[in-house]
This record gives structure tokens, sequence and C-alpha cells, in this order.
């Protein structure tokens, strides 16, 4: 008998650095898993900020609801993030090398962000399209370290 490798789960990453979602299944699209990294917390100039920085990133809880995010920090209260509030300015950031359009949230959301990290960071949103593209890519991918799928 050959034991053949199965997924048992998957975990998402709504924001970039912050906690996960685990699923049994998930929605695939070009630009990666659904929901997976669209945000991203940076520097008031775009500059990405990861966990690697501000370890207080990974106690954030991230849930799904169908107007957009709640997310949750023992320390603050809860942020509620809908996709109508969402002020939609481009912002020029980054990840890594690849530098590109992002778009802004909400006020509340950079406040909360900041409370949180003790830094006027911004909460980033990609748009329902990605304008980040890498050579390697015939496709826009999310705020992923590289690639859509890792």
């Amino acid at each position: 008998m050959t034991n053949k490798p199965f997924l048992t789960g998957i975990t998402f990453y709504p924001v970039k650095s912050a906690g996960g979602i685990s699923q049994s299944q998930v929605w695939v699209e070009k630009q990666g898993i659904a929901f997976d990294r669209r945000f991203m917390v940076a520097r008031e100039d775009g500059a990405m900020l990861t966990a690697r920085e501000f370890p207080q990133l990974l106690n954030i809880t991230v849930t799904l609801f169908a107007e957009g995010l709640y997310l949750t920090c023992a320390q603050c209260q809860r942020l509620v993030l809908k996709y109508s509030d969402f002020v939609m300015l481009e912002a020029n950031t980054n990840v890594f090398k690849d530098s590109f359009i992002a778009f802004t949230t909400t006020d509340e959301a950079n406040h909360w962000f900041s409370a949180i990290l003790g830094a006027p960071v911004q909460l980033l949103y990609t748009g329902e399209q990605s304008n980040r593209t890498r050579e390697a890519i015939p496709f826009n991918i999310s705020f992923a370290d590289g690639y859509p799928l890792l």
C-alpha cells in the first residue's frame, strides 16, 4: 500500500502578516486564493510592513463577512471594515522590489493599526484586481511575497 499525499487544510491570510483563516476548501483565482493577502499594512509612504518587523500583526484575527472584514486584537476594540466605506485613493506601494498602485481603505483602519503597531501606518487594499505584476508570471498577483500560491 502506498501513502498518497493529501491536503487536510488550507490557511489564507486576508491581511498580509496578520492571523490566517483555515478552511478545508478555498476558491483559487489567477491572482491566488480568493481573499488571500488582499490587504497589507504599509508605512505612510507606502512601504510594506510585515510581521518580521512588527510581530504584533500576528495577534490580529481576521474574519470575513459579506460586506467586508472584522478585525480583532486583544488590546483594541473590534474593527468593522466595510468595502463600501473604502476611500479607494491610489497609493504607491511595494512588495519587496515590486512597485505598484494599491488603494487606501479608511482612516479608522489606519488609526486602528497605528495604535497596535505604535507607528503611523495605513491599511492598503489591492482592489478587486491587483495592479501588481511580476515578470515571471503572466497575470497580476496580490500582496503575497512572490507568487499567487505559496
